[in-house]
This record gives structure tokens, sequence and C-alpha cells, in this order.
């Protein structure tokens, strides 16, 4: 599966390069695990959710055969609204295996945490609770 840069807009579209110098930074970082503190409303989970789906992205070029299983954690499911909402924003309709997803719509709502997302390729994304 052959990916152009059009396929992800939101990823595409951000340039935070010159106005959020330490958050593009910690967007393109190249280590596996990188940590984010800020004041509040500062911009981590903008960014990192943009990080998670850039490796999303980046497995599915580098291993197209693949089918991956990711988790976006948060502390409680109130909590992993704000993840939801980023996420939602940033995975084109296009992305969805409608097959697979099916009726389940629950990652698309942003009054409560949970949810599963089916891409295409086979991959998935589960919004989980750690409570």
């Amino acid at each position: 599966m052959t990916e152009t840069r059009d396929d992800w807009p939101g990823l595409d579209s951000y340039r935070g390069r010159d106005d959020f110098k330490k958050q593009y930074s910690a967007i393109v970082d190249k280590h596996r695990f990188v940590h984010v503190t800020g004041a509040v409303r500062s911009g981590k989970t903008f960014g990192m959710g943009r990080r998670f789906l850039k490796r999303v992205v980046n497995d599915r070029q580098q291993y197209p055969r693949e089918q991956f299983l990711y988790y976006c954690l948060a502390p409680t499911y109130d909590l992993g609204v704000a993840q939801k909402i980023e996420l939602i924003n940033l995975i084109p309709s296009w992305h969805v295996d409608w097959s697979r997803q099916g009726e389940d719509m629950r990652w698309q709502d942003t009054k409560r945490g949970g949810g599963i997302v089916c891409l295409r390729g086979g991959s998935t994304i589960q919004f989980v609770s750690s409570d």
C-alpha cells in the first residue's frame, strides 16, 4: 500500500517548525519514547496525536503486510476523550476499514472514552483506560 502526502491531510498541514519549535521537535524525534510535559492547554495532546499517527503511517509504509494493534491509553476514560478528539480530526474516513468497523462507532463518541478504530490494511487503534 503506497500512500501519498495527501492521504493524511491532518499530518501534512501541520507547520509547527517555526511557531512551536519544542512541540515540533518532539513530533519529529526519532526515539521510540518521548517524555512531554507542559502547562494546561499547551498543545501536548495536539502534538502527540500527530506523533502517534506519524508512527502509524511509518509502520504501514515500512511493513505494509503487517497488522498492528495500537493503544491510546489514558488514566480514565473521561481523560481519554481529548485523545479521541485529536485523532478523529487526523484519521480521514478513507483510512477506516468500514467493513471491519461495522456499526461500532464508539471511537467517534466524544462524550465518553473507549472505542476501536479499524484501519485499512488490518491495523487497529483501541482507546483504553488504566481504570
